[in-house]
């Protein structure tokens, strides 16, 4: 019994989820309940795995320490190193312009654009038509935040790709550099992720979440 839990928590730890930036995904709702503590609301938790290998899609944890952020970073991988990545406004199903994020995994030439489910509000995302969020180049309305970033500051090597869904026009693409990812939480407008801190190296990942716990039910005794 001894070694099995030695084992397990050598390899795998609980979280508690503070905050927004994965709404809906996580913390959609957190309770009042009366703890050790007092009152207090309690969040969503997470089992994280101690792990490094992770795929698209995957809910991550990572160390935020040389990022200067108070607490834990935790997000969605949407690529990994070697792909091209861009966020730009594509018309849905109605004729309305929405933010989606494009990604042409590496070695291949085929555009996704991806259909997100998870995602806590296109609306909030994608704000008011011409607004400071937009970055409008060659006609192409980009999310300001990530091509300003990637091209001004962190300089991330481009291409530029022909996105049928925009009557062909040439998109520009950023490059995840190499043994990165890129990720971004679930509340895309109010979140702080790869828009602003850039791609993370995969040293930076803590664990991959295996098991999320609903508003803060293991929180007593197991934090």
């Amino acid at each position: 019994v001894i070694s099995l839990s030695f084992a397990f928590y050598q390899n795998f730890s609980y979280i508690s989820i503070s905050g927004k930036s994965m709404q809906s995904t996580l913390n959609p709702s957190p309770v009042l309940v009366q703890t050790k503590r007092g009152s207090e609301y309690l969040q969503d938790g997470v089992y994280i795995k101690h792990t490094k290998d992770v795929d698209y899609g995957d809910i991550v944890v990572l160390d935020p320490s040389e990022e200067k952020e108070d607490d834990t970073i935790i997000k969605r991988v949407l690529a990994l190193e070697g792909d091209y990545i861009t966020i730009v406004k594509i018309p849905n199903a109605e004729g309305t312009l929405e933010y989606h994020v494009l990604r042409v995994k590496e070695n291949t030439n085929k555009v996704e654009i991806l259909q997100e489910d998870y995602i806590y509000s296109y609306s909030d995302w994608t704000g008011k038509e011409g607004s400071a969020n937009d970055a409008v180049v060659s006609g192409v309305v980009y999310e300001a935040s990530i091509y300003k970033n990637f091209s001004t500051y962190l300089k991330y090597e481009t291409k530029t790709f022909s996105v049928s869904k925009l009557d062909g026009a040439n998109v520009t693409f950023f490059k995840v550099p190499e043994n990165s990812i890129f990720f971004l939480g679930d509340n895309r407008a109010n979140s702080n992720d790869s828009r602003a801190l850039g791609c993370f190296d995969l040293s930076k990942i803590e664990g991959r979440v295996c098991a999320i716990v609903r508003d803060g039910t293991a929180y007593e005794g197991n934090n």
